[in-house]
């Protein structure tokens, strides 16, 4: 099978998701950044989603899977531990024509979530297109490694920096060459070292705004 990576925008949209153990969670609470409206179905769940139920941040209904709880929804989750439930939600979620991440076979879905690495609005992904979830995860903390929480400082700072650029210089041509050279400051180096106010200075010198 053949996957297109995306990056989608569920801020405010609701999600169902059919389970309540580890892995269901792991998927709302992703699903919780993302800014969706999650409904849980689920006679169970783990301490933390009631946690987030009693807040009124996710919607339980504390009960077993029914064809219409996929009533108005954009994007489903089937997460539970038993196959024949998980094969009943996405046969359902197919034919209301929307995208269901099973994750027990990832075949008999339309969606998977890859192995993610999140610095600030920094976000790194991987995966194997389900051929070993373990090895995307193992690859992913290679990368963490690598890319710390200075990373996500030195994206914000950037896009700040190129938003003002976008601003005030109006040549697509000038704004090229100021991103190359804000791109060749010495900012993450800086961020690394604590320095926040000299790589904010270096960053504007190099795009011509200090």
């Amino acid at each position: 099978m053949a996957y297109l990576p995306l990056l989608l925008d569920l801020g405010g949209l609701p999600v169902v998701a059919v389970g309540g153990g580890r892995i269901a969670e792991r998927r709302v609470l992703l699903l919780l950044r993302g800014g969706s409206r999650v409904r849980l179905v689920a006679p169970a769940a783990t301490p933390r989603l009631r946690s987030l139920a009693r807040r009124g941040t996710i919607d339980w209904r504390p009960r077993s899977f029914r064809p219409g709880d996929l009533r108005g929804a954009r994007l489903v989750i089937a997460a539970t531990d038993r196959p024949g439930v998980n094969a009943a939600v996405a046969r359902e979620a197919r034919r209301r024509g929307l995208f269901v991440n099973r994750v027990d076979d990832a075949a008999g879905g339309s969606l998977m979530f890859p192995a993610m690495l999140a610095r600030g609005p920094l976000m790194i992904t991987v995966t194997t297109s389900g051929e070993s979830p373990v090895l995307a995860r193992r690859l992913r903390d290679d990368l963490g490694r690598r890319y710390g929480a200075a990373h996500g400082a030195y994206v914000r700072l950037i896009g700040t920096i190129r938003r003002r650029i976008l601003a005030v210089v109006a040549s697509p041509a000038a704004r090229e060459r100021r991103f190359r050279r804000l791109l060749r400051a010495p900012i993450l180096k800086l961020l690394r070292e604590g320095r926040r106010r000299d790589a904010r200075l270096a960053g504007l010198r190099a795009a011509g705004l200090g």
